[in-house]
């Protein structure tokens, strides 16, 4: 099973193996900014891991705020893979895409354990690791490394449906799963929090035994927190007082027409002429034809009987995941219902991706298509089971596209740029010009001089994240300008020693920077190093 998981890692993947240590997962990211930031995440849990996590949550970006590594996700056990990956001699390119190839396998592994704890046949496990790995939302977001963590949200609805059977063994698991799932992306532990909720009311309804259940969850909820509260902690300090506007919000909210917009160059997209290619918020969110066909066949098979009630929960998930990846695009008169949950769930206020819901959509789906596979690997003839396999292949083909990739070498880590500044004395630098919007693909830039002045980390007052501190927008606003007399001012008053500057950028207003005191200090290939005196 290993094996056949790797295998599907790579071929999900490809070209990515060829150049594993030449080159980034884009995904259907627009730009590099993402996996540039992500690798600088882990690149600086592995600096903090080899320091014994000193100054943890104070990472060298947005000087001279503090927490600044709260302000979006730190991934620490995604960080502590890769410091022992680094421990063993592995290179930063090799070992950011060996954690990617690790997670499409572990969810395979994930998916098959979760088919036998619902007491599948051992041959649908093959089956459904594969349409795990294949899953179109992770293999699409194959750019965003914490989206593709998977393995951990499939491991606590296993636990989930072990915690209703009389082994204890289900609590212990739940509550592992849900700190795993905290430590690899809070993100998905928050949209989590909902679904377990949902399915702890749900088992209240169903079984006799209801102090039993309100027990063993308690219990693993309990495990989580205390596995999860020296990272909540830190991230709550780092936080308190931001949250997210509701245009930001509304711009990133599904709409029901991304359901029908499968990602490009998808293999069979020519074959489905219902299919959208415009309208709605631009996110692909189709599950896949053959995937909505294999749980509907689970749907209307397995309504009756032992999975009668697995049944009505995965549906009711999905369609709740569904709504809630609306976000404040679902409008019901002047009512917008996100908004409403927002307020009274905790941490949902610093939640900006709603779309992201859709994941678990696509999880339910897959877990009602591993019902319908069962039924009728159990109950059908050899053309119905040939049937499944056909499926099962065309729901491989669907997700089936070649992965775009960003070139980023080893030798890429520490450019003359990032050396000449090293060799200078202490103090902090701004990168210039400054991001036209506030879109991610502008800061680019921003995300490579992130990971291209980390080993040093000498602090830099902008910078990249999911939130920005609130005096952010006052540099954007100083800085737009720049190379005026305000802009530089400014950064002298900001107690900025050194500006890196585009050179193209650097080589069109020359005269503009070297009459308001800027002194040159090194002219290198993509970025010139300028001091500036107080």
């Amino acid at each position: 099973m290993i094996a056949l998981c790797a295998a599907a890692a790579l071929i999900a993947t490809w070209p990515l193996a060829p150049h594993a240590d030449a080159a980034l997962p884009l995904g259907d990211e627009s730009a590099a900014t993402v996996p540039l930031f992500n690798l600088w995440t882990l690149l600086w849990n592995e600096r903090c891991a080899r320091r014994g996590y000193a100054d943890y949550w104070n990472a060298p970006i947005f000087c001279p705020a503090t927490g600044t590594f709260a302000f979006s996700e730190p991934q620490p056990l995604t960080g502590l893979a890769f410091t022992l990956l680094r421990c063993a001699g592995i290179g930063v390119v090799l070992a950011y895409n060996l954690i990617l190839l690790l997670a499409l396998t572990l969810n395979g592994l994930a998916a098959a354990r979760l088919v036998r704890s619902l007491g599948c046949r051992g041959a649908l496990r093959p089956l459904a690791a594969l349409l795990s790995v294949f899953l179109p939302f992770t293999i699409g977001e194959s750019g965003v490394l914490q989206l593709v963590m998977v393995f951990p949200v499939l491991g606590a609805l296993s636990a989930v449906v072990e915690i209703s059977r009389p082994s204890r063994r289900g609590t212990l698991r739940l509550g592992l799963w849900c700190a795993t799932t905290f430590l690899a992306c809070a993100t998905y532990a928050l949209m989590l929090s909902v679904f377990l909720m949902v399915a702890w009311f749900a088992a209240l309804v169903r079984v006799r035994n209801r102090m039993r259940t309100v027990r063993r969850y308690a219990g693993a909820f309990a495990v989580a927190a205390v596995l999860c509260m020296p990272v909540a902690w830190g991230q709550w300090r780092g936080t308190r007082g931001l949250s997210r506007s509701r245009e930001s919000v509304q711009a990133t909210s599904a709409r029901l027409v991304d359901y029908l917009r499968a990602r490009p160059s998808t293999v069979l997209q020519r074959f489905e002429p219902w299919l959208r290619h415009r309208g709605g918020s631009g996110h692909a969110l189709y599950p896949g034809t053959a995937l909505m066909l294999l749980a509907l066949f689970g749907i209307v098979s397995g309504r009756r009987g032992r999975f009668a009630w697995l049944v009505r929960m995965c549906a009711g998930g999905a369609c709740l995941a569904v709504v809630l990846s609306l976000g404040l695009n679902l409008r019901l008169g002047v009512i917008r219902p996100y908004e409403w949950f927002a307020g009274i769930y905790p941490g949902f206020h610093l939640l900006r991706n709603t779309f992201r819901f859709a994941m678990f959509a696509q999880i339910f789906l897959l877990i009602l298509a591993a019902v319908g596979m069962h039924q009728v690997w159990t109950f059908g003839r050899r053309p119905e089971r040939l049937a499944i396999g056909v499926l099962t292949a065309a729901a491989l083909l669907e997700s089936a596209t070649p992965l775009r990739l960003y070139p980023f070498r080893q030798a890429d880590i520490a450019p003359a740029w990032s050396q000449a500044l090293a060799s200078q004395p202490a103090g902090p630098f701004v990168l210039l010009p400054v991001a036209a919007s506030g879109e991610s693909r502008y800061f680019e830039p921003v995300a490579l001089a992130m990971v291209q002045s980390l080993q040093e980390a000498r602090p830099m007052i902008n910078g990249y994240s999911g939130l920005f501190p609130p005096a952010y927008r006052e540099t954007v606003s100083e800085l737009r300008g720049f190379p005026d007399q305000r802009g530089v001012e400014y950064l002298r008053r900001s107690g900025v020693r050194y500006a890196v500057v585009e050179s193209e950028f650097s080589q069109k207003h020359a005269r503009e920077i070297a009459m308001h005191g800027l002194h040159l200090v090194a002219v290198c290939a993509k970025r010139s190093v300028f001091r500036i005196d107080p």
